[in-house]
C-alpha cells in the first residue's frame, strides 16, 4: 500500500469516521490510496488494512450510501473501495446485482481526480466481465452523457423514462442503437409512472406504465405546497 500524504492536511478525521472509511477498504482492495484534502492523514493509514465483506451470509441487500459521508473525497474513496472489493473477490461467483444510482458520480465520462479515475475503470470492467463471475451491473442516471460511454455500451437493457433533454436522447440513441428513433422521442411525453423498456428484458421495445407501490416510500421531493399562503 502506498500512501501519497498531503501537507496541507490538518488534524485527523475524528476516530468514528476513520473506522467506517477503514472498514471500506479490503487487504485487496487498493494498490494505491490518494490521501486528498480533508479525507484522512499518514497517522491513520494503518487503519485501512481492515478488510471488509460484503453481502456475507444470509445478506440480501447491502446499502452504501455515498451521500451520508461529508466530503466528495471520502464518497469518492468508498465507491472506489467498494467496487474494488467486489471485483477483488470475483471468483467468489457469488451472484450480486450492483446498483448504482446517480451512476455519473461514480463512473463519470470525464474523471477528475485519480479515485474517480479508478472507480470508473472498475465499473467500466464489471460491465464488460462481471456477468461470467456473478456480477451484474444497473446503471441509473438522469444525465446519459455524463456516464462513461464504455460502462452504457456494456448494457443489454434499457428502462428509460421521462427525458426532457433532446441531446440526451440523441445520445442514449446512439448508444442504445437497437431501439428505435421513433420511440425514444416520445419519452419527452412520459408522465411520472411511464417509461420504455427494451433489450434483451423483453421480447419487443414497449411501453409500460409502472403501478403503485406496494413498500414504504422514503426520501421524496420539497411539498408542493411548501410555498402556499399563510393566513394571519
Amino acid at each position: 500500500m502506498l500512501v501519497a500524504d498531503d501537507p496541507a492536511l490538518e488534524a485527523p478525521l475524528p476516530q468514528p469516521r476513520v473506522d467506517v472509511l477503514a472498514k471500506a477498504v479490503g487487504d485487496g482492495g487498493f494498490d494505491t490510496v490518494f490521501f486528498g484534502q480533508a479525507v484522512l492523514s499518514a497517522d491513520v493509514a494503518a487503519g485501512l488494512s481492515a478488510r471488509v465483506h460484503l453481502v456475507e451470509g444470509d445478506a440480501r441487500c447491502l446499502v452504501v450510501d455515498l451521500g451520508s459521508l461529508s466530503t466528495r473525497d471520502e464518497q469518492r474513496l468508498v465507491a472506489a473501495a467498494v467496487l474494488s472489493t467486489l471485483w477483488n473477490e470475483r471468483e467468489r461467483r457469488q451472484p450480486v446485482l450492483i446498483v448504482m444510482d446517480e451512476a455519473h458520480n461514480v463512473c463519470p465520462a470525464e474523471p477528475d481526480d485519480p479515485l474517480t479515475a479508478l472507480s470508473t475503470e472498475l465499473a467500466v470492467r464489471i460491465a464488460a466481465e462481471g456477468r461470467k463471475f456473478g456480477l451484474y451491473l444497473l446503471v441509473s442516471t438522469q444525465r446519459p452523457q455524463k456516464v462513461a460511454e464504455n460502462a452504457l455500451t456494456q448494457c443489454d437493457n434499457l428502462l428509460l423514462m421521462r427525458m426532457n433533454s433532446r441531446a440526451d436522447l440523441a445520445f442514449v440513441g446512439d448508444v442504445f442503437s437497437f431501439v428505435p428513433p421513433g420511440l425514444l422521442a416520445r419519452a419527452t411525453d412520459f408522465v411520472q409512472g411511464e417509461c420504455l423498456v427494451a433489450g434483451k428484458i423483453a421480447p419487443h421495445p414497449a411501453f409500460l406504465r409502472i403501478g403503485a407501490r406496494v413498500t414504504y416510500e422514503g426520501g421524496g421531493d420539497v411539498p408542493a405546497d411548501w410555498a402556499a399562503s399563510r393566513s394571519a
